[in-house]
């Protein structure tokens, strides 16, 4: 698919619209949407390998970015390769739905504050970090503790640990919040 268009997604009957902006940096910025208007998939940028899951029509896909192509003259391209999610190898694992149940906890954190490298910020502003830097370091990222170790636990820059300051004014590394957060989610629940 060319850069910069709106395309519908083979086998859709044009009801599911792929959109891409420009490729640029080894990524490109790319949305899901249903053809009368609803977003399916809010706009996210991808690099190769990146996997995107959607529902539509009660059914679950894939939709992975295989290749990007910078032409020197005319419109830069991206290959997509898109299947039913079972059908995807790697998707959907249950570690990724680990690490997806740890970002939930964490927005369950009403009132804390995270610090990095000594910057206070907001639940949401720790969340959109963390999950970059999930994306973008997939390929050492393979269980829920490396996510932990790689992605949520300190910076890539100064090594310095992440915190978290609760709102009781109690200070942890978010590694050992997350590590605990992992072990409740390991527990089996009790119904009665």
């Amino acid at each position: 698919m060319p850069q910069r268009r709106t395309l519908p997604l083979p086998g859709s009957d044009g009801a599911v619209l792929l959109t891409l902006d420009d490729i640029t940096r080894g990524q490109v910025m790319t949305g899901i949407s249903a053809l009368d208007g609803p977003v399916i998939v809010g706009t996210r940028s991808l690099r190769e390998g990146d996997v995107v899951r959607f529902t539509t029509g009660g059914t679950e896909y894939s939709l992975k970015l295989v290749k990007l192509t910078n032409l020197l003259i005319g419109d830069d391209r991206a290959t997509f390769r898109i299947s039913p999610a079972s059908a995807e190898p790697g998707t959907a694992t249950l570690e990724e739905k680990r690490i997806e149940t740890l970002i939930e906890s964490l927005r369950q954190l009403d009132g804390a504050t995270f610090i990095r490298n000594d910057t206070e910020s907001t639940v949401d502003e720790a969340i959109a970090h963390i999950t970059r830097k999930w994306h973008w370091q997939k390929d050492q990222i393979h269980t829920a503790e490396d996510f932990i170790e790689v992605a949520a636990s300190k910076s890539s820059a100064s090594g310095k640990l992440y915190l978290i300051r609760l709102p009781d004014g109690t200070e942890t590394t978010s590694a050992e919040w997350l590590h605990k957060e992992l072990e409740k989610a390991a527990e089996p629940s009790e119904e009665p």
